[in-house]
């Protein structure tokens, strides 16, 4: 049987207090309409000022000592009206004083001023131990605490269990609903709305809703890129609306509304939005991994186009038609990731995880991903959704997102490599491109293990003369060549530990200037005078010389790939 939270406010309330034994004397003289205020907690204060002790919703018990703070009487009431006027300002609950001692009597003033602000003013007209008051309310509110946590918990126990069924988004809205009474909303990313119960309400009501909801949302889904989503309230009429951003993956999913009637959100109504939010978001992705899965296993056919089995372009296209763009034409590269540092050896779970990820980096970025795993590497054809737009940036972009996403999955952020062949538009090129990504992916693995200050090589039209040096890796000729040309070099630098090989890469790279080598290699003009003078007397002083430095400029691209330190 289903618990029902609806009519149970777990906030102690003015109302509720006056109820407990130790207030049976007690005289509400003012604020009658604000007894339905919460109260979080029970301050004595008998000081002026408190602007940094209390911070709303307490109860404040005094017994006027602190209020009165002239000599004599004159102008003493102006004392206690601007002392609750503070406290209303502050957003205390209550105020409870006792008469007696230092005050005898309320002046009418601050009854009309407490009446104005609908709050509560109660009076004891003997002494009282505040000390047993506190302790019994604070023992009160500690117990509703418990109590909502106890249902919270039961609640997010249901939420769980329906996200193992069958329609479960509606399931855990209708559960929702039935222990909130709030009117429970979801809009989907896909921009359907879901309104549970059923909206029997005008037409233009239920659109201008959907409007508010709608521009809400966007704004969370824009502010929430780089953190989760925050809960967000408004009013409309006598409604008030939650909003929770459902997000996970580092983007917001859709977002789900509570619509509350003629009164304020309770401490509860929040939480369990939070909760249900969860859930919902639990079960998408656990729709997507089943869906990654079944679509890992439709993409083996990635596997035989990259090994060339497929041969049919018609028959290529067909298979994949309902994931084309609708123009037909389509524009594609084939993609190759790697964990270089950082990340855990990828078991299926893991692979699975990361394919989720990698799928929605390149959707948003405008491509449509088909994927498998081959050789420990995460293969990619990446078809473009929008052949009108340029695409580098847009894979850059997606690169980026991929390392934002995933940084947060291991104690230290992985470094991933990405690298993609050129852009083709028959599938059954899908082969080569294949095989350029691959050579890409070595000059990449190749650089790093030299250590060399080289460029990010992502696209395979960028990797220049690399292209040429990978076909000679077996060929004696191009070391002899390297050996010619740069040979009194390496020698110099391993024997003293110079720097002379990466200072003629940057004074070459640089065009001769000896200004910006210097700034780019972080030394002093004389430093590079003096390594300049010394690559003259090693090289010779013609290795400006066109040709020669044609020369120079291949052996220092081929060293990297030739030669380990």
């Amino acid at each position: 049987m289903i618990q029902n939270d609806r009519d149970r406010d777990y906030s102690l309330t003015v109302r509720e207090a006056l109820t407990r034994p130790l207030f049976k004397d007690a005289r509400v003289i003012a604020g009658k309409k604000g007894l339905g205020r919460r109260i979080r907690w029970v301050h004595i204060l008998e000081i002026s000022r408190f602007d940094s002790l209390i911070h709303g919703e307490e109860m404040i018990l005094s017994t006027g000592v602190g209020i009165r703070h002239r000599p004599d009487n004159e102008g003493a009431d102006q004392d206690e009206i601007h002392y609750v006027k503070k406290l209303i300002g502050h957003g205390a609950s209550c105020l409870c004083l006792e008469l007696g001692t230092y005050i005898h009597s309320v002046p009418q003033e601050m009854i009309r001023l407490a009446d104005r602000h609908d709050f509560p003013l109660i009076i004891f007209d003997r002494t009282v131990r505040f000390v047993d008051i506190t302790q019994d309310l604070h023992s009160l509110i500690i117990n509703h605490h418990h109590q909502m946590l106890q249902n919270l918990e039961q609640l997010s126990h249901e939420l769980h269990q329906l996200t193992l069924g069958s329609h479960s988004i509606n399931n855990i809205l209708k559960r929702l609903h039935e222990r909130t009474s709030a009117r429970v909303l979801y809009h989907s990313r896909e921009g359907h709305f879901t309104f549970v119960p059923a909206m029997n309400l005008h037409r233009t009501m239920v659109q201008n809703w959907c409007r508010q909801i709608e521009l809400q949302g966007t704004e969370s889904i824009s502010a929430d890129m780089e953190k989760t989503g925050q809960m967000k309230q408004w009013r409309s009429g006598s409604h008030t609306f939650l909003l929770q951003p459902i997000y996970a993956m580092g983007q917001t999913w859709g977002e789900l509304v509570f619509i509350l009637e003629n009164r304020q959100p309770q401490e509860f109504d929040m939480l369990a939005l939070d909760r249900a939010s969860t859930a919902i978001a639990q079960d998408i992705m656990r729709k997507m991994y089943i869906e990654e899965r079944r679509r890992y296993t439709e993409n083996r056919w990635v596997d035989e186009l990259i090994l060339g089995q497929e041969k049919n372009e018609h028959q290529i296209r067909s298979m994949i038609k309902s994931r084309l763009p609708k123009t037909g034409e389509i524009r594609y590269r084939i993609c190759l990731m790697e964990w270089c540092t950082g990340g855990a050896e990828q078991d299926e779970p893991m692979r699975m995880h990361t394919l989720l990820h990698v799928r929605n980096a390149f959707e948003q970025n405008g491509f449509q991903p088909f994927m498998t795993f081959r050789d420990n590497l995460f293969v990619i054809l990446a078809a473009d959704s929008d052949p009108s737009r340029s695409h580098r940036d847009r894979l850059i972009r997606t690169l980026d997102r991929i390392r934002h996403q995933l940084e947060g999955e291991y104690e230290e952020g992985p470094e991933i490599r990405l690298v993609c062949g050129r852009c083709y538009q028959q599938l059954t090129n899908a082969r080569q491109c294949y095989e350029e990504a691959r050579q890409v992916l070595k000059i990449s693995r190749q650089l790093q293990q030299s250590k060399t200050s080289e460029p990010d090589h992502m696209f395979y039209e960028d990797i220049g003369v690399y292209r040429l040096l990978l076909h000679m890796k077996e060929d004696q000729t191009i070391q002899s060549f390297i050996e010619d040309y740069l040979g009194p070099l390496i020698r110099y630098d391993r024997n003293k530990g110079g720097q002379l090989l990466e200072t003629l890469r940057v004074y070459l790279e640089n065009d001769g200037s000896k200004k910006q080598a210097a700034e780019k290699l972080f030394v002093v003009r004389q430093t590079l005078y003096h390594r300049l003078q010394k690559i003259e007397e090693l090289l010779g002083t013609d290795f400006m010389n066109a040709d020669k430095r044609l020369a120079v400029e291949i052996a220092l691209r081929a060293y990297p790939l030739f030669y380990r330190n």
